[in-house]
C-alpha cells in the first residue's frame, strides 16, 4: 500500500456511474473490528486511502492512482483565524448545539472536551463519543468506498443526555468544512434554493449574512401564526426540494453532499469570505433536534419563546461524493438522478416520440359574496371549453392536457369538503365529452387538498393540523402572496381529513366522467408539517402517510413542484417555479430542478398569463419546461371580488392567438428534446446558454437583444436554436 499524502479523494467524472450515493453506508462482509489507540490511523478502500485524526476527528483522503487530496476541514494555517471557537469549528469534525444556562450555545468537539473510543474496519471507524462537558454522548461512523463516497452516519437512539439539567441538545453539524476553500477561488457552491441557485466564489459577495434554510420549508406546525406572518412579510423564500447541495471548483476537488436520512430536520447552510468574519467559502448539514417556538399562555395572544421538551429521534445520514476539478452543476444534477433512479424514486412517464401538449386550465366556478349570502358563479362554460378544444387540437394541430379547478360546487373558493358534487349543470356529459375530443391527451381535476381556503366548507376544528401550541395551521397563498394580518386565509387540514376527501373525489370522478381521469394535486406535494393535537405525527410520519395515500390512488396524480419522496407518484408536475429567492449571496439562477427531472417527468410552467413575456417563454424553452395558462370565460373585473381576484389577465378570447402563437414559437424545441435527459449545460457569454441532451440534441437559447454569433452558430435575439 502506498504511504498516503495529504491531497483530496479523486472521483473519475463519468455520469454513468448510477450509484453515487448508494453504496457508501455498507461494510463490506470480509472485513474484521478492531480496537486501535494510535493516532492518525488509515482507512484503505482500493485506490482511496482515508487517514483519520482520532484528536479531533478529522481526515485527509488520498487517491493514489490521480495523486490527490482532499480535507474535512481547515487546511491553511496563517488564515488569520484567532478565536478557538472557529479555529476548532473549521477542524473539528463534529460540532454541535444545545441549551444551557438558558441559552442556545454551539460548541465544537476539542472545545466540550470530547473523548471517544473508535472501532476501526479496513474501510470505516465507528466512534463513541463522550462530549464531557455537557454530558452528551452519541455515536458516529464515518465509511469510504470503492466509488468515493464517504458516509457519516448518526444513530438517533444512540444520542444520550445524562444530564438534561445541565444542557439538552439542539442539533449536531458533522464536517462543516469538507472541501471548504480559502479566500477568492475560481468555483462555486450550488444550493437548491428553488429552481437551483449559485454561489460564486470567485468574487467578493455583497451578502451580510449566510444562507441557512430548512429542506423542504419551515415546519409550520413549530412556526405558528406568528412565524408564517414573518415568512409571508415579502416575497416568500423559495423552499429546498432536494436535500442536496454541492461545492466545485476549478483547479481542485469539490464535493457533491446528499442527506440520505434525516432530510426533514435538516438545514442546508453555505458561508462565503467575507461573512462571519472569515476568509473560507464552506457549505454544510445541519441536523435538527430541538427547535424554539412561539408559547401561548392565554386567548389574547401573549406568551414567550420556548424549547421544544423532547428531542427528534431519528437516524441521520450524510453521503458526501468528493468530485475533481472542473464538475459543473448539470454534472450534479446527472449524478443526483441517477441516484434517484436506482433508489426507485424517479420512474419514466414521457412518451419518446409524442408531440409535446400544452396544458390548459380553465377556472369554472368561483364564489361571490352578496347580500344575501354567498353565491356560485359560472366563471368558464362547457360550451367554451369544448370550443377551445376543437378549434386548437383540429384547426392548429396542438395537442392538449387539459384540467378544471373550481369544479366542484360552491367553486374555487367555497367547495366542500365533506361532499361531492359538480358546479354547473350537464357537468357529467360536458367532461365526458370534452375528455374524448381527438387530441386532448389527458383530462384532470384540481383541487387543493392540504391548503384550503379557510372559508370552505365541511371542515371542523378536528379537522385542522395543529401547532406545537395548539393553534390550526394556517398558512400564506404562495401564488398572490395574500397575508392578511390574522393569516387565516388559508388553513392546513390533516391527513385523515385529506384522505377521506381525496378518496371521495377519485371514486365520484371515475364513476361520473370515466376511469382515464387525472387528478392535480395542488400544494400537497409542496407542503410539510407536523402536527400534535388531534392528529399527532411528525414530519417523518406525513411523509409516511403521503406516501401510503399516493401509493394507493385509483387515478394518476399530477403534483405540483413535488419535493423529492413524493416524485414516484406524480405522473405529471405543474405549477414549476423557475425562480430562486434572489439571496444576495447566490444572485445567479441555475435550473437544477428541471435538469434533475428532465426526460423523466414532464414539467409545466405556473400559469403563463400572469408573468407572460418572451424572455419568461425562453426560460421554459432552456428549461426544458411545458407553456401553461388559468383561463376564464369572462372578463377578470368580474372577479374583483372574490379570491380569484389575482387572475388580472385570464379571459380565453383575449389570450387565444398568444397560446397559439406561444406554442408554435416552443414546439421546435421542445419536440426535439421530448423524454432526452440533460447531460451538460454551459453559459457561452453573458445571455446565451447552450444545454445538451442525451439524444445528440442541443438546445442555444439567447436571452440577449442582440444576435449571438459563435463559429458556425448564430442565434437570434430573443431567440434560440435547436441543433
Amino acid at each position: 500500500m502506498k504511504k498516503p499524502k495529504l491531497v483530496l479523494l479523486f472521483l473519475i467524472l463519468s455520469l454513468s456511474v448510477g450509484g453515487a450515493f448508494v453504496s457508501a453506508g455498507a461494510n463490506t462482509d470480509n472485513t474484521t473490528n478492531k480496537t486501535y489507540s494510535s493516532t492518525p490511523h488509515t482507512l484503505d478502500e482500493g485506490q482511496y486511502h482515508l487517514t483519520f485524526n482520532e484528536d479531533n476527528l478529522s481526515f485527509t483522503v488520498y487517491d493514489d492512482v490521480n495523486d490527490r487530496t482532499y480535507y474535512s476541514g481547515r487546511r491553511v494555517e496563517d488564515d488569520g483565524v484567532n478565536t478557538s471557537t472557529w479555529k476548532a469549528f473549521l477542524t473539528d469534525g463534529l460540532t454541535v448545539g444545545y441549551f444551557s444556562d438558558n441559552r442556545l450555545i454551539q460548541r465544537s468537539y476539542t472545545l466540550l472536551n470530547g473523548e471517544s473510543t473508535f472501532m476501526y474496519t479496513e474501510n470505516s471507524v465507528t466512534m463513541a463519543i463522550n462530549l464531557k462537558d455537557i454530558q452528551v454522548s452519541l455515536m458516529m461512523k464515518l465509511t469510504l468506498d470503492n466509488k468515493g463516497v464517504i458516509a457519516i452516519e448518526i444513530p438517533g437512539e444512540e444520542i444520550k443526555e445524562n444530564n438534561p439539567d445541565l444542557a439538552v441538545l439542539t442539533h449536531i453539524i458533522p464536517y462543516p468544512c469538507i472541501s471548504s476553500s480559502y479566500d477568492l477561488v475560481p468555483g462555486y457552491i450550488f444550493i437548491p434554493d428553488g429552481m437551483g441557485a449559485k454561489i460564486d466564489l470567485s468574487t467578493a459577495t455583497t451578502a451580510t449574512r449566510p444562507y441557512s434554510q430548512r429542506v423542504y420549508g419551515d415546519d409550520i406546525g413549530i412556526f405558528g401564526q406568528n412565524g408564517v406572518l414573518r415568512l409571508a412579510s415579502g416575497s416568500p423564500v423559495k423552499k429546498i426540494p432536494f436535500p442536496i447541495y454541492g461545492v466545485g471548483y476549478e483547479n481542485e476537488g469539490g464535493a457533491l453532499s446528499l442527506i440520505h436520512k434525516g432530510a426533514e430536520y435538516a438545514s442546508i447552510n453555505a458561508v462565503v469570505k467575507g461573512i462571519n468574519r472569515l476568509n473560507y467559502n464552506y457549505a454544510y448539514t445541519q441536523f435538527n433536534y430541538r427547535e424554539q417556538y412561539f408559547k401561548y399562555v392565554d386567548k389574547a395572544g401573549n406568551g414567550a419563546m420556548s424549547l421544544m421538551k423532547d428531542r427528534y429521534t431519528y437516524d441521520a445520514e450524510l453521503r458526501v461524493k468528493l468530485l475533481s476539478p472542473g464538475v459543473t452543476i448539470s454534472n450534479m444534477a446527472r449524478m443526483y438522478q441517477n441516484y434517484l433512479v436506482k433508489e426507485g424514486v424517479l420512474h419514466k412517464v414521457v412518451e419518446d416520440t409524442a408531440s409535446f401538449p400544452l396544458r390548459l386550465q380553465y377556472l369554472i366556478a368561483e364564489n361571490k359574496t352578496n347580500i344575501f349570502g354567498n353565491q356560485e358563479k359560472i366563471v368558464t362554460s362547457f360550451k367554451k371549453i369544448e370550443e377551445m378544444a376543437n378549434t386548437l387540437t383540429s384547426d392548429h394541430n396542438i395537442p392538449l392536457n387539459l384540467s378544471v379547478r373550481g369544479y366542484q360546487k360552491g367553486g374555487y373558493s367555497n367547495t366542500s369538503y365533506s361532499a361531492f358534487d359538480f358546479a354547473g349543470s350537464g357537468a357529467d356529459k360536458a367532461y365526458r365529452r370534452i375528455s374524448e375530443i381527438e387530441g386532448v391527451n389527458k383530462l384532470s381535476f384540481a383541487l387543493d387538498y392540504a391548503l384550503i381556503l379557510a372559508k370552505s366548507r365541511g371542515y371542523a376544528e378536528g379537522d385542522i393540523a395543529k401547532t406545537i401550541s395548539n393553534q390550526g395551521v394556517y398558512d400564506f397563498d404562495e401564488l398572490t402572496y395574500d397575508n392578511d394580518a390574522n393569516l387565516k386565509k388559508r388553513v392546513l387540514l390533516n391527513y385523515p381529513k385529506i384522505s377521506k376527501k381525496l378518496n371521495l373525489d377519485q371514486k365520484e370522478l371515475t364513476k361520473r366522467v370515466n376511469d382515464g381521469v387525472a387528478m392535480d394535486l395542488e400544494n400537497f406535494a409542496s407542503t410539510l408539517y407536523s402536527s400534535h393535537f388531534g392528529y399527532v405525527a411528525s414530519r417523518s410520519k406525513v411523509i409516511s402517510d403521503y406516501q401510503t395515500l399516493l401509493s394507493e390512488a385509483k387515478v394518476n396524480v399530477n403534483l405540483s413542484m413535488p419535493f423529492d419522496y413524493l416524485l414516484p407518484y406524480a405522473k405529471a408536475i405543474t405549477e414549476v417555479d423557475t425562480n430562486h429567492s434572489g439571496f444576495y449571496i447566490a444572485l445567479e439562477e441555475v435550473p437544477f430542478y428541471a435538469m434533475v427531472i428532465s426526460g423523466f417527468i414532464p414539467l409545466y410552467s405556473r400559469p403563463l398569463n400572469l408573468e407572460y413575456s418572451r424572455q419568461q417563454i425562453l426560460r421554459l424553452i432552456d428549461y426544458h419546461i411545458y407553456p401553461s395558462f388559468l383561463l376564464t370565460e369572462i372578463d377578470a373585473v368580474e372577479l374583483f371580488n372574490t379570491d380569484s381576484r389575482y387572475l388580472f389577465s385570464a379571459m380565453i378570447d383575449a389570450w387565444m392567438d398568444r397560446i397559439i402563437e406561444t406554442y408554435n414559437f416552443t414546439k421546435d424545441a421542445f419536440n426535439a428534446i421530448r423524454g432526452a435527459r440533460v447531460i451538460g449545460r454551459e453559459k457561452l457569454s453573458k445571455d446565451v446558454y447552450k444545454t445538451t441532451y442525451d439524444n445528440d440534441v442541443e438546445i442555444i437559447v439567447n436571452y440577449g437583444t442582440s444576435e449571438f454569433t459563435l463559429g458556425n452558430i448564430t442565434v437570434p435575439a430573443e431567440g434560440y436554436m435547436v441543433r
